[in-house]
């Protein structure tokens, strides 16, 4: 049997935050879908950790890259 674990990370987003990407410490984009101020994103764990990613949070003009940690946000 073949068994397949996920990763997934979530959060809460303000208002005018349109995406948020995950990028992880092995330079895989995951793209969190974002609905009603909270994101959420899953990936197969073969393809790299959560441990040492960082978000890039988008709004209609900007996009800041945001270090989890930095911020007390738990990505593990």
């Amino acid at each position: 049997m073949i068994r397949l674990e996920v990763n997934q990370v979530y959060g809460l987003s303000g208002a005018d935050v349109t995406g948020v990407d995950i990028v992880l410490a092995n330079g895989l984009r995951v793209t969190a879908t974002v609905y009603g101020g909270v994101w959420g994103a899953w990936w197969p764990s073969d393809r790299g950790s959560p441990a040492g990613s960082r978000l890039e949070l988008r709004t209609a003009t900007t996009t800041r890259t945001v270090d989890p940690a930095a911020h007390q946000l738990r990505i593990e």
